[in-house]
């Protein structure tokens, strides 16, 4: 598999991106590439980096904490920010705080998804909130029409068919059909017990979603169909494991690895890049991301970077051009703001709003390891920290979206 394509490189700094510790990727309005990070939120807009800290001073002036982990854009541009304890709103002028342990069962963010005019997020392992129309609704497990997982992992809209599907933290889908209410949580089934353990769900741009673990990747339809794409074995002789994976608009599938970022087309691997390449100090990639522009970000130890899609699978060719790896010199950070959303109007301060009831370990040294196990098993200490109460009543939320703000 010839490497073709210019692979562009961020080493974390002043001036380029905060952290190579990426949790999430957006796209700004304006063309930017934004990215929680473990260090604030980094922007990207084509050649200049800018970083966006914690306002420990004025909550409703900047991020609740440096540590962010889920970024979203609702359907009227407001910019939605999930953290291990909290969430925040920021409509262009000001943050909206949601952080009230009395109104929330739990506060650790762990994936937000906008579905048409409502967003969704999954909270450690106290199930899913949903804000549509100015109220909270909170989907408790196993209860009250919940679903019948207390964890869930990630999320993805089945645009071709209208739905919402959920991947359980422990394995399994889960499938909201439409928005009607109350709403229904329904088990994909599996009869054959082959897909089961698949707990990670990401967008597939031309319709259904991709659903996978470490060892095998499917593709599910909300018409009830899955079909096995791959898994980690098709991939290289000596590839063996499954860490990240995103689609293209092309339908290109991007495979992030131990052994490098694998480009996926018509039933076999077409490209590969290795630390041979240029994609940092060593070939493990642990998270990868697609922009709007159909460039293909990834993460590896020390680096942030994306491979251009305009010189990547041009041809099959023996000898391939020669792969670039460039830093981009940038002015210093800058605080605030992120981007200014025209015709929302703001807040006026920050806010808690009630709500209404309804990995593997890598390679490497011993050291190596317990330093990625630290990082990267942020989140996970946080949700298995949490308790999960009883049966908790909320109370009514704002019902009126411009009352709210909104």
């Amino acid at each position: 598999m010839p490497a073709s394509g210019a692979v562009h490189l961020f080493a974390p700094g002043a001036g380029s991106v905060s952290s190579d510790r990426v949790y999430d990727l957006v796209d700004g309005p304006n063309g930017q590439v934004i990215l929680a990070t473990d260090n604030g939120i980094s922007t990207y807009d084509g050649s200049t980096w800018t970083i966006h800290h914690a306002n420990p001073v004025n909550r409703s002036q900047g991020l609740l904490d440096d540590m962010v982990v889920a970024l979203a854009y609702d359907h009227r541009g407001g910019f939605w920010i999930g953290y291990p304890d909290g969430m925040q709103r920021f409509d262009g002028v000001a943050y909206r705080v949601f952080d009230d342990p009395q109104a929330f069962v739990s506060l650790s963010v762990h994936d937000m998804q906008r579905w048409d005019q409502e967003m969704w997020v999954s909270v450690g392992t106290s199930g899913l909130y949903r804000y549509a129309y100015g109220t909270w609704t909170w989907f408790q497990p196993f209860k009250n029409y919940g679903p019948g997982c207390y964890g869930v992992d990630s999320m993805a809209v089945d645009e071709k068919n209208g739905a919402l599907i959920l991947a359980a933290s422990d394995g399994g889908l889960w499938e909201v059909p439409d928005h009607s209410d109350p709403v229904q949580f329904k088990q994909v089934p599996d009869p054959d017990q082959k897909y089961t353990g698949l707990n990670h769900v990401r967008y597939d741009p031309m319709g259904g979603v991709y659903a996978f673990n470490q060892s095998l990747v499917a593709h599910y339809a909300a018409d009830g169909h899955f079909q096995t794409i791959l898994t980690a074995d098709d991939l290289a002789y000596d590839i063996h494991e499954i860490t990240d994976i995103v689609a293209s608009p092309d339908g290109t599938l991007w495979i992030g690895t131990p052994g490098g970022l694998v480009a996926w087309q018509d039933g076999h691997p077409v490209v590969r890049y290795q630390r041979s390449e240029g994609i940092g100090d060593d070939s493990y990639v642990q998270r990868v991301f697609m922009d709007a522009d159909g460039r293909c970000w990834f993460t590896t130890n020390g680096y942030v970077g994306y491979v251009d899609p305009d010189r990547t699978l041009s041809t099959h060719l023996a000898i391939s051009p020669p792969t670039t790896v460039t830093t981009v010199p940038t002015p210093s950070p800058s605080p605030l703001s992120i981007i200014p959303v025209p015709g929302i109007t703001a807040s006026g301060q920050a806010a808690s709003m009630p709500l209404t009831a309804a990995s593997s370990q890598p390679p490497g040294s011993l050291f190596e390891q317990i330093e990625r196990f630290l990082i990267y098993g942020i989140k996970d200490a946080f949700r298995s920290a949490e308790q999960i109460s009883g049966n908790v009543r909320g109370k009514e939320a704002i019902s009126d979206p411009q009352r709210a703000n909104f």
